[in-house]
């Protein structure tokens, strides 16, 4: 599996998704802006509701922004053990799967006929295998390879 493909297969994903994300902030910032204020309305209820939106959407903005830088920064090569920026690849039940340890568990790529998905270093599993190494085996988890 080819870490330095993923990566910028992901980062182009990431660009994809900021551009849709964007587009979608504008047009609700352009929905704010026509909807009528508090002096129009009884109500400015929808000036408040799209602020909120807008609020929410440059948030996730910042995440998909801050994930891109961190996928750009990571240093190729093998790693001895994992951590945040490695290729794991683990075997449960005789099944194989691929895991990239990243901040945000907000992509899932296939390549090469194999999927990834993206795991945050916060969720259960990567609290597990932090620090193993390949041929560590954590409750019928076999790591097979750290990238």
């Amino acid at each position: 599996m080819n870490k330095e493909k993923i990566i910028k297969l992901a980062i182009e994903k990431l660009s994809s998704k900021l551009k849709e994300l964007e587009e979608q902030i504008q047009k609700t910032e352009q929905q704010r802006r026509e909807a009528p204020s508090a002096m129009q309305s009884w109500s400015d209820t929808t000036r408040f509701q799209t602020e909120k939106i807008i609020d929410d959407l440059d948030a996730e903005k910042g995440r998909m922004i801050e994930h891109a830088d961190f996928l750009k920064s990571l240093v190729m090569g093998e790693k001895t053990k994992i951590e945040p920026g490695a290729l794991v690849e683990i075997s449960r039940d005789g099944q194989s799967s691929f895991y990239f340890i990243s901040l945000f568990p907000d992509l899932e790529l296939e390549l090469d006929g194999s999927f990834i998905k993206f795991v945050s270093v916060n969720a259960p599993l990567t609290k597990q295998l932090l620090n193993k190494k390949p041929g560590d085996v954590i409750e019928e988890i076999k790591i097979l390879s750290v990238k």
